[in-house]
């Protein structure tokens, strides 16, 4: 179901082939919404979810588009952010968005090869449990050595060869 091209013979992923948002009963591709908010300044490149749903009693789908700030915009500006999306989205891609959300940088869920969960996004956006990740501290960094190395230490007691 991946979606990707060749250049110079590599190989590069784009996207899902699943994850159509429709808006208006039509399909639109989420690369190209996002694509649309890559280019607005203030961005985070690469940092952006485009995704629908239909809520309930609703008498259409809704696009909501997440996208993450650039590593020191003040939240105060977030908005304008948001506006800027907005005004994009309606230029390249003709479509009205619910709701343009700004995160905080790394805040979107992403695979362990680094590609955005698109559906979790929105779940969790929907949840109200969309929260940017915990501030990376000496003390954090400590506290996970310690539990990887009780976590092998455990391993290789299980298999006997600890001692």
């Amino acid at each position: 179901g991946d979606l990707g091209f060749l250049a110079d013979g590599e190989l590069f992923l784009t996207g899902r082939a699943k994850d159509l948002v429709i808006v208006n009963g039509r399909n639109h591709m989420p690369t190209e919404i996002e694509a649309a908010v890559d280019a607005v300044p203030g961005v985070r490149t690469g940092c952006a979810v485009a995704a629908s749903w239909l809520p309930a009693g609703a008498d259409g789908e809704r696009l909501v588009v997440l996208v993450e700030a650039q590593q020191g915009l003040a939240g105060e500006r977030w908005p304008e952010l948001a506006a800027a999306c907005e005004r994009e989205i309606r230029a390249a891609c003709g479509l009205e968005p619910y709701r343009v959300e700004v995160l905080a940088p790394g805040t979107l869920p992403r695979t362990s090869s680094g590609k955005l969960r698109r559906r979790e996004a929105l779940r969790l956006w929907l949840a109200g449990e969309l929260a940017p990740p915990e501030p990376v501290t000496p003390l954090r960094v400590a506290a996970a050595m310690a539990r990887s190395t009780l976590a092998l230490t455990r391993l290789a007691w299980g298999r006997g060869d600890g001692g």
